[in-house]
């Protein structure tokens, strides 16, 4: 009967230990890597064509869905790019170049900060 009742405190003791470990995440991880929902949801965001005046010139940025893109000064000068996602926000190498270029975007605000 003893070894009944303990062998019966042991198992119940095992499923609790079972129930209550939960695993943890790891929150600085998360930020670094964000979901790929997030991600997915920012590029759906930037995809498009963006606008700014430079020198009191306007010269736009166009996102394809394809990762890839240009920015426009004029007719005669455009520059195509190649462009990802590093740390949540959008990343631009243009082409024959190796300097990347990285932006803000805030979503929420229709905003992508480029060089400040």
């Amino acid at each position: 009967m003893k070894k009944t009742v303990l062998i019966s405190f042991a198992i119940m003791a095992l499923i609790i230990a079972a129930c209550n470990n939960t695993p943890k995440t790891n929150a600085a991880a998360d930020e670094k890597n964000p979901p790929a929902e997030k991600t997915e949801l920012k590029a759906d965001c930037l995809i498009g064509t963006w606008s700014l005046i430079e020198n009191d010139a306007e010269k736009t940025f166009t996102f394809n869905a394809d990762s890839t893109g240009n920015e426009v000064y004029s007719a005669e000068e455009i520059r195509p790019f190649k462009w990802s996602y590093q740390e949540g926000n959008p990343v631009i190498v243009y082409d024959n170049e190796t300097n990347e270029w990285k932006f803000e975007l805030d979503c929420e605000n229709a905003e992508l900060k480029i060089m400040g």
